[in-house]
Formats: C-alpha cells, structure tokens, sequence
C-alpha cells in the first residue's frame, strides 16, 4: 500500500504553491471571495477550501499516529500485533520519503530561482543536477577580485551583485546577480594558509586565492566548503 502512497509526493511538493495561488486570487477578486465564502455558507454548510487542501498532507501522519494507537493496545501475543509493527514502519519510511522528496523539491526550486536572476548565465548550461545543494553566498575576495560567490556542493558561480531597486518605493527587492565565472569543483583541493583571513582553492585547470574580511568570514567559508566535494589538505 505504501507504494501506492508515494503518489502524495506530487501533492505535497505543490500543496504550498496551490496556497499561494488561491490567497493570491482572493486578494485580487472580491467576486472569488465571496463564491468561496457561498461554498461554507450555504444551505449545505462545510469545511472551507484552505481546510479540504490540507487533508491529503495530514493523512500519513495520521495513518501513523492510528497505528501507534493499535500497537498500544494490542497484546504482543495477538496475531496482529507483528502486521502492526511492519505497518507502521513501512507507514514512516514512506513519511521520511515524503520529506526527503519535499526537500529536494524545495532545493531545486530555489536553484532554478537563483538561475534566472543570474543575468548572462549561459544558454548551453543549468544549475540543477542530481544530488546538488545550494550551501552559501556571500561577498568573497578571489585573486584579488571582489565577487559575489555562490557556493554550490560541487562548483562554485562568480557573479557580480546588482541590487535591484524599486522607482517607487526605494525598496531593494530580489537579487540579480551579473555572471562571471562557473567552475565545477570535483577534483579540486582546499588548502589553508597561515593567513587568518585567506585560503585557496586549487583545481587542474585554475587556482583560487580566497580571502575575507575578517578570521569569522574565513571560518563561515571554509565550514561551507568542508560540506562540499573539495578536498581538505
């Protein structure tokens, strides 16, 4: 059954953007509004959309809170109680996949959201692949040169900040950034330096010299770098 179940993942990947689009529309359409408000207020009164949407997310941890409620009052002795006990497993991995499908939706959401602020990324490249993660950006320093690095766990993007500003109201709204440079980090090393404020990055082809601001910057860096394919020496 729990194959069967795996189907939730769709849902729930785009249970937050259904939210969104349905808050959007009764902010919009007063008209919207009210015809919701007829479907709870009519002569056949009922739950309200918002509520009918979540169902389908609450349904395995609630198969799995039932379950534990069985175990807890079946005998172990009782012909049901093993059944029981593989249910329940089966119903929390498939909880714990559910997630893990959720996070890596979410992940890869953001990457394709980075990529189209990135103003002259390249047409023939993507930032999303199997198995990347987004770990960190930041204002860094690289051969002398002030970038705006976007650090990914097996390369890293050299871009330039632009903040984007509203005529209106002076408001900075999301970043764009100006593409410079995209380098894969597999096979590449990080290396310390006795300096507190700088460290390198050497690959085959291009050797890095990193440095920040300050000794704090240096460690916040390099904790995000330990998390990606480099190699420490």
């Amino acid at each position: 059954m729990t194959e069967y179940l795996k189907c939730y993942t769709t849902y729930v990947n785009n249970y937050n953007n259904a939210v969104q689009i349905l808050t959007d529309l009764e902010n919009s359409s007063e008209a919207f509004t009210a015809y919701l408000k007829t479907l709870t207020t009519s002569s056949i009164p009922g739950k309200g959309l918002y509520t009918y949407l979540i169902m389908p997310i609450q349904r395995v941890p609630r198969y799995i809170l039932l379950l534990q409620e069985l175990i807890k009052h079946t005998r172990p002795s009782h012909p049901d109680y093993e059944p029981l006990k593989v249910a329940l497993k089966d119903m929390s991995d498939l909880a714990d996949y559910i997630d893990e499908c959720k996070s890596a939706y979410n992940e890869s959401k953001h990457i394709v959201d980075l990529q189209k602020r990135i103003i002259g990324f390249p047409k023939d490249q993507t930032l999303i692949a199997p198995k990347r993660v987004y770990l960190k950006e930041g204002a860094l320093h690289i051969n002398e040169l002030p970038y705006w690095v976007l650090l990914f766990s097996d390369l890293i993007l050299l871009t330039i900040l632009i903040p984007v500003m509203d005529g209106k109201k002076k408001k900075q709204t999301k970043q764009t950034y100006n593409f410079e440079r995209l380098v894969s980090l597999q096979g590449a090393d990080l290396v310390e330096t006795t300096d507190p404020t700088s460290f390198s990055i050497r690959g085959k082809n291009f050797v890095f010299k990193c440095s920040t601001e300050s000794a704090d910057e240096k460690v916040y860096w390099q904790c995000a770098f330990s998390q990606s394919v480099l190699r420490k020496l």
